[in-house]
């Protein structure tokens, strides 16, 4: 059974086809031409002469092009941050600011994407998004000064905070319901390989080419994804005449990057600092503000009901850990090959190569474990292979074999691929039909927003556990220089052999943070496990109206 009615019942139907019934209210349905021949299912699309039910397989890819844009221009250039650093001359610190510009101008781009898609269309809204990419990445590239280099990632963020809301909407759109398992998986997997793939193609180009690629790489599959939209997507209906709720849009364009920037300088700016407090003060009035005006908005740009669907708040809590781990595992492992076992940018990143596809095909299976068992059975098993994989990375250290590595990373990334997809499709199954855009805009806007949160503390737990470490070894072998021979050789005939085992000392205390911290995201991960037992967030509504 098909259509909003099918959710009534938790009992009726598989989960892919409860989601499938979801209507999509916010956005005009495109328009699409009549469906021709036996195959062809009514009111389903089609693709020139190609039957609805096959047509997915062609408008599926197209949408990948942007979500998989949208996940590189994130990523990928922490690989190339040293080489920009040393090309702008620009300190280690400054340098952190390209990707903290691009995630305060990326919430503010989120907050207005479901307006502009009810007012542009999603096949314009997301050719747009592709040419402005394509731009701006241009733009990057060209940068001379660290200034010009700062505008212009948050230029890119617009589209980047664009893209995925209006990718999910043409997919749920476009796909006819019983394909919209393999439809998911397909987009997931194209979706998430950006991130996996980043530090293969970020260590590439900058070690062996130019860091400026990394922005002009970008530039052709954006050309290629809007010829591919415009011949493919089918064109929109006429926009609707919404009104734009400008008093809401400036509360959370003002909450939203400072409560970023918060999070994003905690660590360094300490966070008991008055910048820090001032920020976090202004965050929360603002978006208490926003709140408020939302719920008294004719025209809301967020219906903040959906923070009361409890459900959707904890497979959003759910997902959120997950991304912890992921971020984790994206940050620290290519980092400790790099600065630890002195690998080269581009070996670090095919020793992740790996991990990556391992991720790509389990998630390319995640669509039907999850229309044949379900979201909790898929989210605890992913949640166990998480935890194994990160107490396996706690024993990261210098003379880690590399195969270890890539084994322990490889586990981690099949609980990811396992879980990710249905606690996702979860997250949006679980809410009435009149919420549904509202929440793939929430899950957005909490993911980018809060998705290196977890990162930094993790980091501030780090850098804290390492200064201490450090403390200690120093004093151990300045004790040990009255007493060890070898020391007093060092000293007197060979300064630079000090230096050397200095070296050695660092790196093993760098290890050992990273090994640290991957015990705290086998915690966090066992605590996602346990959620996902004992609490009821993977059921449908039983009013889907409302």
């Amino acid at each position: 059974m098909t259509g909003p009615n099918s959710l009534a019942d938790h009992h009726t139907g598989t989960p892919i086809r409860r989601l499938a019934a979801i209507p999509q209210p916010t956005f005009p349905k495109p328009a699409v031409s009549p469906p021709t021949g036996r195959s062809a299912q009514p009111g389903a699309p089609t693709t020139g002469g190609t039957p609805a039910r096959f047509a997915w397989t062609i408008t599926v890819p197209v949408i990948v092009v942007g979500m998989f844009l949208s996940g590189l221009n994130s990523n990928i250039v922490n690989s190339a941050l040293p080489a920009m650093a040393k090309q702008l001359d620009a300190s280690t610190v400054d340098i952190q600011w390209v990707k903290t510009a691009y995630y305060m101008a990326l919430a503010v781009a989120v907050v207005a994407s479901g307006w502009l898609g009810n007012r542009i269309g999603l096949r314009r809204l997301y050719v747009i998004a592709l040419g402005l990419f394509a731009v701006t990445a241009a733009l990057c590239g060209i940068a001379e000064d660290l200034d010009s280099l700062l505008l212009f990632r948050m230029l890119q963020a617009i589209p980047g905070g664009i893209v995925p809301i209006v990718c999910i909407s043409l997919l749920m759109r476009l796909t006819p319901p019983q394909r919209l398992g393999p439809a998911i998986s397909l987009y997931a997997a194209g979706a998430i390989s950006a991130p996996a793939l980043s530090p293969l193609f970020g260590g590439f180009f900058t070690e062996d080419l130019d860091w400026r690629l990394v922005f002009y790489a970008t530039v052709p599959i954006a050309l290629l994804g809007i010829v591919a939209a415009l011949i493919v997507l089918p064109a929109d209906a006429h926009g609707q005449h919404q009104s734009f709720d400008l008093p809401g849009f400036l509360l959370a364009s003002t909450g939203l990057p400072a409560l970023v920037l918060a999070l994003a300088k905690g660590q360094q700016w300490g966070w008991d600092s008055y910048p820090i407090l001032i920020l976090l003060a202004v965050a929360v009035d603002a978006l208490a503000l926003f709140a408020i005006v939302e719920l008294n908005s004719s025209a809301p740009l967020v219906d903040v009901r959906i923070f009361l669907q409890k459900r959707f708040l904890l497979a959003l809590a759910l997902m959120q850990l997950l991304y912890t781990a992921l971020v984790a595992l994206v940050s620290y492992v290519p980092s400790f090959l790099q600065q630890d076992q002195s690998l080269t940018p581009a070996y670090a990143g095919k020793v992740m190569l790996a991990p990556a596809l391992v991720w790509i095909v389990v998630v390319l299976s995640s669509g039907w474990v999850y229309g044949r068992f379900g979201a909790r059975r898929p989210a605890i098993l992913g949640f166990a292979l998480v935890a194994v994989g990160a107490l396996l990375l706690t024993r990261l250290n210098v003379d880690l074999p590399r195969p270890q590595v890539i084994l322990a990373s490889c586990v981690l990334c099949a609980g990811l691929g396992i879980a990710l997809i249905p606690i996702m499709a979860a997250a949006i199954a679980v809410l009435p039909a009149s919420l549904v855009g509202t929440g793939m805009m929430v899950r957005t806007i909490v993911q980018r927003v809060t998705a290196t949160f977890g990162l930094y503390l993790l980091s501030a737990m780090t850098t804290a556990h390492n200064t201490q470490l450090a403390a200690d070894r120093s004093a151990l072998y300045r004790t040990g220089a009255q007493t060890d021979p070898t020391i007093q050789q060092m000293r007197q005939h060979n300064p630079q052999a000090l230096v050397a085992l200095w070296r050695t000392v660092s790196a093993q205390v760098s290890a050992q943070g990273y090994g640290n911290a991957f015990l705290v995201v086998a915690v966090i991960s066992l605590a996602g496990g346990l959620l996902a037992v004992v609490r009821t967030w993977d059921r449908s509504p039983r009013n889907p109206g409302n």
